[in-house]
């Protein structure tokens, strides 16, 4: 069994928890996730099945949207609702004022991760010297936010507000909120978050956990199970059968290898796949290595970034 799932994470479990219960109703040990999602969050989580979990790596790099919701007024030291509250400061906001806000971060902006992140710090995880009261300079990292949209403002001494985001990956929304609300001269913190979208995936999509539990009763998991060559953004290759056993064996890919309608370009990544639409390996190309005596003149190769190895029969 090899392939993805979406799974709508619910709230209060690690995307860890959701891998170790996919791994149950699946019998397969070989399971990982694209994007970990935080506890408190819910939504598309991409669960990655049997050899489909080396293609991890590429289904991470996509862009997210997101449906969050903050509290203004209440600032806590993780920037969300499970940290301790640090500061109370009842407001009253306008709309007016939140959308002037909101237009500030759009585009590129610099973000300091929280110290409640996975990012490391001498090989430490920021998260575990966060539990014991460290707290370490972090760098800015240079984000995008291409949609940033209010939705809902529910008036109150500490003000709810829903907004849309759309992001690069590597983006803290957490800490979005934290800024916004001290654009806002208020504070704030992230109260819920839902995450609406993971690259092609989105959370129409995706099924919940009990759902997924009634489906594999049913012993119909391959119905779901989104099959490894249709889940990757990048163009398709077809390798002739004669040169299938050469690419599984991490051979790069030359021009008569593949299907004569093809022209490949340098610095391109391509999936490649078998005669019958199977997913071989996923290559980028680049030009031949200096000294390569099967170097061809403007030659432009493919050399293997993973090999997945599944070939029809």
């Amino acid at each position: 069994m090899n392939g993805i799932l979406i799974i709508n994470k619910p709230k209060g479990m690690t995307s860890h928890d959701v891998v170790q219960r996919v791994r149950r109703l699946t019998g397969n040990r070989r399971i990982g996730h694209a994007g970990t999602l935080d506890p408190l969050a819910t939504g598309v989580l991409v669960v990655c099945v049997g050899k489909a979990t080396r293609l991890a790596q590429f289904l991470q790099s996509d862009s997210k949207e997101y449906s969050a919701e903050m509290t203004l007024g209440i600032e806590t030291d993780t920037q969300d609702g499970t940290g301790k509250i640090l500061s109370r400061n009842p407001c009253l906001v306008k709309k007016k004022e939140v959308i002037d806000a909101l237009r500030n971060f759009k585009g590129a902006i610099w973000q300091t991760p929280p110290m409640t992140s996975a990012i490391k710090h001498k090989g430490k995880p920021l998260y575990k010297l966060a539990r014991k009261g460290i707290e370490v300079e972090r760098r800015p990292r240079l984000v995008s936010i291409y949609k940033l949209e209010l939705l809902e403002v529910k008036t109150d001494d500490y003000p709810r507000v829903r907004i849309q985001v759309g992001c690069s990956k590597g983006t803290y929304i957490r800490t979005l909120c934290a800024d916004i609300g001290r654009a806002l001269s208020c504070g704030a913190h992230m109260s819920n978050l839902t995450r609406t979208r993971a690259g092609n995936f989105k959370i129409r999509e995706a099924l919940g956990l009990e759902e997924l539990s009634k489906i594999a009763e049913e012993k119909s998991l391959n119905k779901v199970l989104i099959p490894m060559n249709k889940v990757l953004p990048y163009p398709a290759v077809v390798v002739k059968g004669p040169f299938v056993s050469k690419i599984l064996n991490g051979a790069p890919l030359r021009g008569e290898m593949m299907e004569p309608k093809y022209t490949l370009g340098e610095g391109e990544i391509v999936q490649l796949w078998d005669p019958n639409g199977e997913l071989l390996a996923v290559d980028k190309t680049t030009r031949p290595i200096e000294g390569d005596l099967r170097q061809k003149p403007g030659e432009i190769v493919a050399r293997p970034l993973c090999v997945v190895g599944v070939v029809s029969p």
